[in-house]
């Protein structure tokens, strides 16, 4: 139930401003040239995280990685990390991180761990005579 709040809130808002008022924020261009941003960003992160987490998760699964231990303790730390404090870091470090190509990086290098942890367990459980490769 405390979730719809938002959801009740920008309605009754909405409700307020007049169907004119609302109908022109949502059609202007503004509005696609957003959208598309947001549509652009989740494929490109999405990707990238995919390659990165698997790849990872393969490599402290399913090789001799020297201190593979540290390496998987290592690699879901962006999750204990909360968000401001990884894109002020990331901000803080050069002035080139910004705009769409900043976003991409920062987000990347955020959420990888939402891919790597699954694919990692699931290489772990995997059939032992596919545990290591030499």
């Amino acid at each position: 139930m405390v979730l719809l709040l938002p959801l009740v809130f920008l309605l009754i808002e909405a409700r307020g401003a007049g169907v004119g008022t609302v109908t022109s924020l949502i059609f202007r261009p503004l509005t696609g040239q957003l959208l598309w941003n947001t549509v652009r960003l989740t494929v490109v992160v999405t990707a990238l995280c995919a390659v990165i987490g698997t790849g990872a998760a393969w490599l402290v699964e399913r090789t001799d990685l020297p201190g593979r231990r540290i390496w998987a303790v290592l690699l879901v730390v962006p999750l204990a990390i909360p968000d401001f404090v990884i894109s002020f870091g990331w901000a803080s470090l050069s002035t080139d991180i910004s705009g769409f190509r900043g976003a991409v990086l920062v987000m990347t290098l955020s959420v990888y761990p939402l891919v790597y942890l699954p694919v990692a367990a699931s290489l772990r459980n995997a059939d032992p005579a596919w545990k290591r490769s030499r």
